[in-house]
């Protein structure tokens, strides 16, 4: 993520349980944070985190081959970030 003074890296961990329900977390050189009040429905999916006593609610969008993520910026304008998913392989027992 590009920011006016600062780039950073994010990595987002997303599991949908129970259908509706989104849990997981980003992680960056500053550490994890859990995603909280996690809900999905159809191809859209939104969440929370804290941040410095701050709630920041991201609101998301699968796309093909990508997602769109809507978050307030600093000013309080709403920032798009495409975020690209990396999947890893499944580990398949072998028989």
């Amino acid at each position: 993520m590009k920011t006016p003074d600062n780039e950073m890296e994010l990595t987002y961990t997303f599991k949908v349980v129970g259908g509706d329900t989104l849990i997981g977390s980003v992680q960056s050189e500053m550490g994890e944070i859990k995603l909280i009040n996690g809900k999905v429905k159809g191809d859209t999916f939104s969440f929370d985190i804290e941040v410095n006593d701050m709630t920041i609610h991201h609101d998301c969008k699968v796309l093909e081959g990508s997602i769109s993520m809507k978050v307030p910026g600093m000013q309080g304008e709403m920032m798009e970030i495409i975020l690209t998913p990396v999947v890893e392989a499944a580990k398949v027992p072998v028989k």
